[in-house]
């Protein structure tokens, strides 16, 4: 009896373990999402809405929710600047902007990294919507010459929300693939439209 009854715990323990490891996996369904002017690649969740366009945001994605609440959320801005710079610069040009359009974030972290293979600049801060709620992002940014990919993924700033979603965004921006043989700002394709 009593391997019964341990054989049955271990199930149990098993079964929640498993149950809280498929609440916090990465969607393993993507699809992959074409920047309208082929300037780079991403991939979201299939069960995500995306909008494409020839203006920024390039890509607005958003996680299904039920009514009332807030998705989770990847933008992808694309900039052709007048002069070559770093991620981490791209970084601070963003920060400047926030300033205007998010008066009070606080800083999280911020460190180098490598997305498609190139180095990127990553910005994680907190912030509050018009609303009052508290938002968490991560903002990344990655460089080739004097384009910026500025890739921002966003989520609620709850435990279970950052617990349950910051992977998922995380995965989401570390797809981003940058064409460096993408066409001049001058020669874009047509008009935006939706996937």
């Amino acid at each position: 009896m009593r391997t019964i009854a341990a054989t049955l715990a271990l199930a149990v323990v098993m079964a929640a373990v498993l149950a809280r490891a498929d609440a916090n996996a990465i969607p393993t369904l993507q699809r992959t999402i074409q920047d309208p002017a082929f300037r780079f690649t991403i991939s979201v969740p299939t069960t995500w809405q995306v909008v494409t366009s020839n203006r920024d945001p390039v890509v607005e994605a958003r996680s299904p929710v039920p009514a009332g609440q807030t998705p989770s959320t990847v933008d992808v801005i694309v900039r052709d600047m007048r002069a070559a710079l770093s991620p981490e610069s791209c970084v601070r040009q963003a920060e400047t902007v926030m300033r205007y359009v998010i008066p009070s974030f606080k800083t999280l972290s911020e460190s180098p990294k490598t997305i498609g293979g190139l180095p990127a600049y990553s910005h994680a801060y907190t912030w509050l919507t018009r609303g009052g709620e508290e938002r968490r992002s991560l903002q990344v940014c990655v460089t080739i010459g004097n384009r910026a990919f500025v890739v921002i993924g966003t989520t609620g700033n709850t435990p279970d929300q950052v617990r349950h979603d910051m992977p998922t965004l995380t995965h989401i921006i570390e797809t981003l693939h940058p064409n460096p043989f993408s066409p001049e700002p001058d020669i874009l394709g047509p008009a935006s439209h939706n996937q």
